[in-house]
């Protein structure tokens, strides 16, 4: 008997523990919430955005942009935007996420003259995990396919993919280890934040020094480095709340809601706008 009452005793406070366990959590999630509502929560889900800032601008000209990856559930977004100039005209671009954690400056120019090429660049930033190209859902499906710039050097990319798939792929056997490809250990989750975002490709028509290293295929120009950035996760919306109360008319006294100061006539000199008209209307339109 003394046994069994003990058990009970042992279930019904661990069931009182859990449910305090729980009322507390619930609170302090609620608390939060009614704190600042559009703090976004640790999880892996959310959006990660690295500004984009310009390498090489002595030969690719102004450059601004941005990448975001975005992750709600198993919904992956990839996008790319960038606002150019005619050397980023009607041009191809590859954009690429890498394993590194940080963008290269000129201390990374290993032959010193003044322009960070491909090699150098890709020491500083490491192998590839997500290329951002035809079919985000692999590395290899979709390569070498991304949009082409508009007459203005301005550049768009967006794709879609199954977070899911995209994990099924990164854990897969790395067949090719000369690649810039890099696969991950079996159910690792790959970690957005502080990851580096990278675009190369110019224009044909800019004239590159032959000492350029390059290892892309494509060719010298196809694998210029121009943009880089580092992603951070955007905890909190952009801008300032708007908790401000602007009247109108507008009155900096301490009761901004009393009008009695604003030298307002009392009496009504408004148009009545609901007198018909006594004559006939005229050419209606013009």
């Amino acid at each position: 008997m003394k046994i069994i009452t003990t058990i009970l005793m042992t279930i019904i406070l661990t069931s009182c523990g859990s449910e305090t366990s729980t009322k507390s959590k619930s609170h302090k999630e609620a608390s939060l919430e009614q704190q600042d509502p559009l703090i976004v929560s640790d999880s892996i889900d959310g959006q990660y955005l690295a500004k984009l800032l310009p390498m090489n601008q002595h030969l690719s000209g102004p450059l601004d942009g941005a990448v975001t990856l975005s992750l709600d559930d198993d919904e992956f977004i990839g996008d790319v935007r960038f606002f150019g100039n005619p050397l980023t005209a009607e041009t191809v671009f590859e954009q690429t996420v890498h394993m590194g954690n940080r963008c290269p400056t000129l201390a990374d120019d290993l032959n010193h003259d003044g322009i960070l090429d491909e090699i150098e660049v890709l020491n500083v930033v490491n192998e590839v995990i997500i290329p951002l190209d035809g079919d985000l859902n692999s590395q290899w499906l979709g390569a070498n396919t991304y949009p082409l710039a508009d007459s203005f050097g301005s550049y768009y990319y967006s794709q879609v993919a199954s977070f899911q798939r995209l994990l099924d792929d990164l854990w897969e056997v790395d067949i090719n280890l000369e690649d810039q490809l890099v696969k991950l250990p079996k159910d690792e989750v790959p970690e957005l934040e502080g990851k580096i975002a990278l675009i190369r490709g110019i224009s044909k028509k800019l004239n590159l020094p032959s000492e350029v290293g390059y290892i892309h295929k494509n060719g010298i120009h196809a694998s210029l480095p121009i943009l880089c950035g580092v992603f951070q996760k955007v905890r909190t919306p952009p801008g300032r709340r708007n908790i401000d109360r602007y009247p109108y008319p507008h009155y900096d006294g301490e009761n901004p809601d009393d009008f009695s100061n604003l030298g307002i006539p009392e009496d009504d000199t408004t148009p009545d706008y609901d007198i018909e008209p006594t004559g006939p209307i005229l050419d209606y339109g013009n």
